[in-house]
């Protein structure tokens, strides 16, 4: 909190707004309310019931770098006091105008330097906080000639785990809560719902994310149905927008993978999301997005550290359920310990000159994941709709022969493992050798042929 809050004085913005790790915000997020009639609120709150002696070491060691001042030099006995103003509040705002000013006087009329070795290194009984630092040099007027804040009992926000009366009036309106028992939580899914529980407890709901890519958000429809995979109608025009549609086939594949594994699936696609095509299908967001509402994890490989770059933007918002590999996508496979529910494959583009290049690599990425796949996987293949079936052509012709079945097929192609047919190959490969007439007649049902 010390280095933080160093840093933060030579920020250019005027006013600097920091989340502690453990926040979350709510859909009534104004930051309007920062300010009261334009000042820059310095948020506290003095509890009914004396904290814990450790809170107290924080406090007294903000104050301990203050007592130099004139104006201050009751500051450990203020921040000992039971009408201390707390200042940690999750949401802590600064005006870089005054945090320049305090650490001015403190370098001009403070022995600073000595003030900082004693506190971190001669003092074991004081500890130190960046929104107590700030808050106690507003409560003393530090700031009073410079860029006086609006000082108020108030926070914005909640915490579940303060059970002080003094807290209550702040639950009404909070636009924020913080999650303090966050290492109880196992993944980002048991988090999500825990912050969506306290959304609802104070009559909140968590913001809703908007799409990644501006030149898309008039493509999405409203939708009603948000049980399953019904929130994926949203992008029905938007992945139907060009000649490349993907709506039905992308729908359709998440609509396989969550009834043949309904949580904390395994998604590995080739070829990360890389341009902002207004009408593309942005697959690492869209997968990213199913993973956090059902759980699981999404590795995306992807040749160009640039692409991989782009795509970490792009999917800024769903980053705790994705992995990204700048990797040659063959290789990455091969070393993949895993197990795989729904591959996805959008690699090397089949470009005028190059589709046998471009399937034969296709092929070699089914060759390398087959033994990976998990009995009831789905497999996507996309640009099948190109001339030469693009990509496609090799996978397409290879994936039934190793029990899997066609179910959609457009610009892209879908196709769900069958265990009948995967049983039926086993027992294909067993026989080989020994009766291979019965081997290829087997083969030849199996086919349809």
């Amino acid at each position: 909190m010390f280095l933080r809050l160093s840093i933060d004085r030579f920020m250019d913005a005027q006013h600097v707004g920091i989340l502690d790790s453990e926040v979350f915000v709510f859909d009534n997020w104004d930051e309007s309310r920062f300010f009261s009639q334009g000042r820059l609120k310095s948020l506290g709150w003095v509890p009914t019931v004396r904290k814990p002696e450790w809170d107290y070491r924080m406090y007294r060691g903000a104050a301990y770098l203050l007592q130099g001042l004139p104006g201050c030099e009751h500051a450990m006995e203020y921040a000992s006091s039971d009408r201390f103003r707390r200042h940690i509040s999750g949401v802590v705002l600064f005006s870089s105008e005054n945090l320049a000013h305090l650490w001015y006087r403190l370098e001009k009329e403070t022995d600073l330097s000595r003030t900082i070795h004693n506190l971190f290194n001669e003092e074991p009984e004081l500890a130190f906080s960046d929104h107590d630092f700030y808050g106690i040099a507003a409560d003393l007027g530090v700031f009073d000639q410079t860029d006086p804040p609006a000082i108020v009992t108030e926070l914005l926000g909640w915490y579940d785990r303060h059970p002080d009366p003094a807290f209550e009036p702040f639950r009404g309106d909070a636009m924020w809560s913080m999650c303090q028992t966050y290492a109880e939580h196992a993944n980002a899914d048991s988090y999500l719902a825990y912050a969506q529980r306290t959304a609802a407890s104070l009559e909140r709901a968590l913001p809703e994310i908007p799409y990644w890519n501006p030149g898309d958000r008039a493509l999405l429809d409203p939708i009603g149905d948000t049980k399953g995979t019904g929130y994926f109608a949203a992008y029905r025009r938007q992945l139907d927008h060009t000649f490349r549609k993907r709506y039905t086939t992308m729908r359709r594949a998440l609509d396989e993978l969550h009834a043949r594994h309904p949580d904390n699936a395994t998604i590995i696609e080739v070829g990360t999301l890389r341009d902002n095509n207004v009408g593309g299908g942005h697959s690492t967001f869209k997968f990213g997005e199913y993973l956090a509402q059902f759980g699981g994890i999404l590795h995306s490989v992807d040749i160009s550290a640039k692409a991989v770059e782009f795509s970490q933007r792009a999917s800024a918002d769903y980053l705790p359920w994705i992995e990204h590999h700048v990797a040659d996508s063959s290789e990455f496979i091969t070393g993949f310990q895993g197990t795989i529910d729904l591959l996805y494959l959008d690699g090397l583009d089949a470009l005028p000159g190059h589709e046998a290049e471009a399937s034969a690599k296709q092929l070699d990425e089914i060759r390398k994941a087959y033994p990976r796949l998990s009995d009831r996987a789905v497999v996507l293949l996309d640009d099948a709709a190109l001339p030469g079936e693009g990509k496609t052509f090799h996978s397409s012709r290879l994936l039934p022969r190793l029990g899997f079945v066609r179910v959609a097929d457009d610009y892209q192609r879908l196709y769900v493992r069958s265990p009948f047919r995967s049983w039926v190959r086993r027992t294909i490969g067993r026989l080989s050798g020994r009766t291979p007439r019965l081997r290829r007649a087997i083969q030849k049902l199996v086919d349809g042929r």
